[in-house]
């Protein structure tokens, strides 16, 4: 019975730290489109049918 006590207590010890470093690197990544393109930084291109650099978008004087 404490066997199993003690076996049940580290995998669910092993699951939690499993979770919290999987939220962790989600956190760092960048965020991306629903085609993968990263945002602000890439465009999807329909002719190709990849994600392509984008041009930098000049913000207007106000």
């Amino acid at each position: 019975m404490r066997r199993t006590t003690v076996i049940i207590s580290a995998v669910a010890f092993a699951l939690c730290s499993l979770a919290s470093i999987d939220t962790a690197s989600a956190a760092k990544a960048a965020k991306t489109t629903k085609m993968g393109c990263v945002v602000g930084k890439e465009k999807w291109d329909a002719t190709v049918g990849k994600c392509a650099p984008a041009k930098p978008v000049k913000k207007a004087k106000t």
